[in-house]
């Protein structure tokens, strides 16, 4: 039932993405939906290379960074089934988990002939040279999962070929888990999470460590690049071992939780 709920969150929010996205594909300006906080859009003139097509004549590319990876598989499904239920094409690229096959995908998804991207930009630094790759192609592009930086906001506004994000912003996303840990009167937690250099991961960690050591709890330890296969195993392993007070811990996404339940179930 929790993964179905999941499924079904994560099929809204890529709606949302590409009703933004359509908007310019179709040449029909629609009212802007209102703000809210996982969802932005932009007030641009309609732009895109798409000349009046329908949306059965459309392709839409999107990049999943790391295929095989439960946590961005579901995006991807939920993508496609959206875009099967509204009649769009679709270009799936494979980013293999490298950061910087992420830009080099979509100039090849450019050079195909998309009319528009949905794109998952794992690095702040790269949505300048993105934004300046679509703005180039007069391809109209939305970013889904992660949320822009306040700063690369307000650069994106100004590319009319930028139609809007959806997702979480990542430092909310671990304080709202961290609150909700400290309402169940939780005081000791650990956390595994995923490289330190990860900005997803490093801004979960942080918020939910935040919010919950100011309700009073504490985080005992930080298990780093610990999320996948024998190193999750052997991270949760050895922080419980560590740590027998433990009443909480902390995945930060759906993968590593999975093996932190394996785990505290073979305990």
């Amino acid at each position: 039932m929790k993964r179905r709920k999941l499924l079904t969150a994560l099929s809204l929010l890529l709606v949302a993405a590409f009703a933004f996205l359509l908007v310019s594909c179709n040449g029909n300006e629609g009212e802007t939906p209102e703000t809210k906080p996982s969802v932005d859009t932009t007030d641009s003139a309609d732009e895109g290379n798409t000349d009046g097509k329908q949306p059965g004549d459309l392709t839409i590319g999107f990049n999943n960074l790391l295929k095989g990876h439960y946590s961005l598989d579901i995006l991807e499904k939920a993508f496609v089934d959206t875009a099967d239920a509204i009649g769009v094409k679709t270009m799936i690229v494979n980013d293999q988990g490298a950061i910087e096959n992420v830009t080099e995908n979509i100039d090849s998804m450019i050079a195909a002939g998309v009319d528009g991207l949905v794109i998952f930009g794992p690095d702040e630094s790269m949505y300048s040279v993105i934004s300046q790759k679509c703005e180039a192609a007069k391809v109209a592009f939305v970013f889904y999962d992660h949320m822009p930086s306040e700063e690369n906001m307000v650069m994106l506004r100004e590319n009319p070929y930028f139609k809007g994000a959806v997702g979480t912003r990542d430092l909310n996303t671990g304080r709202n888990i961290g609150e909700h840990a400290a309402s169940l009167d939780l005081k000791n937690a650990i956390i595994l999470t995923g490289a330190i250099a990860d900005p997803t991961h490093n801004a979960r960690t942080e918020g939910f460590t935040s919010a919950f050591e100011s309700a009073g709890g504490k985080v005992l330890d930080v298990g780093w690049d610990a999320l996948e296969g024998q190193d999750a195993i052997n991270a949760a392993n050895d922080l419980l071992t560590a740590h027998p007070e433990v009443d909480t811990i902390y995945a930060s996404n759906g993968n590593g939780g999975s093996i932190v339940v394996e785990v505290v179930d073979q305990r």
